[in-house]
């Protein structure tokens, strides 16, 4: 059977004659419920101190709660049923309360007068009228909050949520630099223009195992219209990568600008290195292009950063092929093929990919006493000053990544580089550990400087180029 509901529940703690033919399969349902069972625990708990107060206080005769007919409650339980979830919790033991003077008038008419107006505060709580029903439900946007999404209008208000799994809650799971940016998560869309929004959610950010490879569009009622699952198997050099992948992040727009957006989407695996670029048809969820990556991406954007119309796609991550931090840039027009890296770090039949742009970054010396071998891109950020901040980062603990800052112009012309004060704190560390021979100056920043390498369409280059396979493809377009 089901959960049992609570009015049943007590109903067959008071022993009422209305659920006799019930009793045996409740019995047994507690036996083998914990939750059920707890519930029993907690409302039986509470008549049996109401009727403790009651007798020691007033020294009445009491009958026995089946002496009074169950259905002369029925009226009062049909509204209970009809109230809201937040409206039952918050008239729940006030309920009780007018319950047990049902079933015990001798006991009740000669309680306190405490009591007596708790039960008429119960009444008059109970039947109250609600709150304005809210005008708006248009969704403005959503949220990830105690393992539900949450859908809010523009002005606020929840309008509806939906129950996910366990740590999906952003403050909860996300860092707070992936904070700043929610709809990398969860984004409301108008994708048929119907005047109201749908609602598109990634959740493999959050583990949620039964929907880690999975992107869902729901209505604006929270209904689902489409999903989709990443279960692509693909042979790297000799290796068969199993499919078994999670969507950690994705962007929705009309990025190659034929009328109709796009979602970009990022699916780790969840045993090996790849790791996708899936991109889907908004309106149905069809997968439209797959560009494999021999490596985590990790962090996601997107800025015109040549006035040409179209927005470049920033992906940052690691390219486990050259062991190294990777920044590809993609034009949204050529979303296919795979990464430069080794024969086998290459996805068997598929063709060269046709990225505009494919930065390596160098390692970190810290990155000797770190958590992970690689270092990685932490950081992708476009301040208003007509530049680009990469971060270059080292994983020295689960939760911490210290490094340098690569400040790009929009030539993709890598200008300068920093660190921040705790990487520079921690290298002197290490410094003063002997682990460390290296010491931070300005020659330290400018060899970091100099070590950004660029793929030319052939080979990794030291000069800033664009990839000669992406000039000859915009060429003959």
């Amino acid at each position: 059977m089901n959960h049992i509901d609570e009015i049943k529940l007590e109903l067959y703690i008071l022993n009422s004659p209305k659920i006799e033919q019930e009793r045996v399969e409740i019995e047994n349902h507690l036996a083998e419920c914990n939750g059920c069972k707890e519930l029993f625990d907690s409302i039986a708990e509470f008549y049996t101190e109401v009727k403790q107060d009651l007798a020691s206080s007033e020294n009445l005769p009491m009958p026995k709660p089946a002496e009074i007919p169950a259905r002369r409650l029925y009226p009062l339980e049909q509204k209970y049923q009809n109230l809201s979830p937040f409206q039952r919790f918050a008239v729940g033991i006030p309920l009780r309360m007018t319950r047990w003077m049902v079933h015990h008038p001798y006991a009740a008419g000669g309680a306190t007068v405490m009591f007596s107006s708790f039960v008429v505060f119960a009444l008059i709580t109970m039947f109250k009228p609600e709150k304005q029903q809210i005008i708006d439900q248009h969704p403005g946007y959503a949220r990830a909050e105690k393992e539900c999404i949450v859908v809010y209008n523009k002005k606020g208000e929840e309008i509806n949520r939906k129950h996910i799994g366990s740590q999906f809650d952003y403050d909860q799971t996300l860092y707070p630099d992936d904070r700043k940016k929610p709809i990398q998560f969860i984004d409301v869309i108008d994708i048929d223009n119907d005047g109201y929004s749908e609602i598109i959610a990634v959740f493999g950010w959050a583990s949620i195992n039964k929907l880690d490879n999975c992107i869902i569009c729901y209505d604006h009622q929270l209904n689902e219209k489409w999903r989709y699952s990443f279960t692509h198997r693909a042979k790297f050099g000799q290796e068969w990568i199993t499919a078994n992948y999670r969507i950690t992040r994705m962007m929705i727009g009309d990025f190659d600008k034929d009328g109709k957006k796009e979602i970009i989407a990022i699916a780790l695996n969840k045993t090996s290195y790849p790791s996708a670029i899936i991109t889907l048809d908004t309106e149905t969820g069809t997968e439209k292009e797959i560009y494999w990556n021999s490596g985590f991406i990790l962090k996601i954007d997107h800025k015109d950063i040549d006035n040409d119309g179209f927005e470049e796609l920033f992906f940052g991550g690691v390219n486990n092929g050259h062991n190294l931090a990777a920044l590809l840039i993609l034009d949204p027009r050529y979303m296919n093929g795979h990464s430069p890296a080794p024969i086998d770090y290459t996805p068997a039949e598929t063709s060269k990919g046709k990225e505009k742009y494919y930065i390596l970054f160098p390692c970190l010396d810290i990155g000797k006493f770190a958590h992970q071998m690689r270092n990685q891109i932490s950081e992708i950020d476009f301040p208003q000053n007509g530049e680009m901040r990469i971060g270059n980062g080292a994983v020295i603990s689960s939760n911490e990544v210290l490094g340098v800052i690569h400040k790009f112009d929009f030539r993709m012309n890598c200008i300068h580089v920093s660190g921040g004060d705790l990487f520079e704190k921690y290298h002197q560390k290490l410094e003063a550990e002997g682990k460390l021979k290296t010491k931070i100056d300005t020659q330290y920043y400018e060899n970091l400087r100099k070590g950004v390498q660029y793929w030319d369409g052939e080979k990794f280059v030291k000069e800033y180029t664009m990839s000669k396979y992406y000039l000859d493809t915009v060429n003959n377009r």
